[in-house]
């Protein structure tokens, strides 16, 4: 019987795309499955890194955590900073300097800031420098309008009429902080004294003191005339 030969070209097995094509299959889905498997895969930014979203009035303990609290204008917005004159400070030292305030950390959106806008920030501060609020922290910031506090979270849907008064928002924070200062807008401002609560009750304690002295003193005569 003659024996059959095999052709001479290059034979091509029809399995191995079909293999190929299943094990690119399989590496994807564990690369869906265990995203630190994919060796390119850019690791998501964990919500407490840069805060979380919250509509409500800030918390005793949010209050407490931050450096600096303030109402003031926006004096100016760049790439990396910005510039807030102060009007009051709810929390932290008083100045009637423009406050500085650096970008948020690298991955994290800051609020939207414009300049002249009227808003009511609150201020965390890191190696000695005071950061852009971060677009997700809690209750912290607003934009000032018609007596309203409106969050400055463009993903929150608040009209301004919807929105928390500002006399509701301020007394808030001051109900844990106790502290509403108005800078010195100069330094005569800010070195007078006041007539009402420091100049008039001081008087009238001096004219007490003298006047039971010398009631004292007309008893004493009565009682020992040389």
């Amino acid at each position: 019987m003659p024996r059959l030969l095999r052709p001479r070209g290059r034979f091509i097995n029809s399995r191995r795309p079909r293999a190929r094509s299943g094990l690119a299959a399989l590496i994807l889905a564990t690369a869906a499955l265990f995203p630190g498997a994919a060796v390119f895969a850019r690791p998501a930014l964990l919500p407490e890194k840069c805060g979380s979203t919250s509509t409500s009035l800030a918390t005793r303990e949010e209050i407490e955590a931050t450096s600096v609290i303030l109402i003031g204008t926006v004096a100016g917005v760049g790439d990396t900073q910005a510039r807030i004159t102060p009007q009051v400070y709810l929390k932290g030292p008083v100045s009637a300097s423009d406050v500085v305030i650096q970008a948020p950390p690298l991955g994290c959106a800051g609020v939207p800031l414009q300049q002249g806008e009227r808003v009511l920030l609150m201020l965390p501060n890191s190696g000695g420098q005071l950061l852009w609020p971060m677009l997700d922290a809690p209750g912290g910031s607003y934009r000032l309008v018609d007596g309203h506090a409106v969050n400055l979270d463009p993903r929150v849907t608040e009209t301004v009429d919807g929105a928390p008064t500002e006399s509701e928002v301020v007394e808030h924070i001051r109900s844990v902080t106790g502290q509403y200062a108005v800078p010195a807008t100069s330094a005569s401002e800010g070195a007078s004294l006041d007539w009402v609560k420091v100049v008039a009750p001081v008087t009238v304690a001096c004219l007490l003191v003298f006047g039971i002295g010398l009631w004292l003193m007309k008893i004493w005569h009565r009682i020992d005339p040389s």
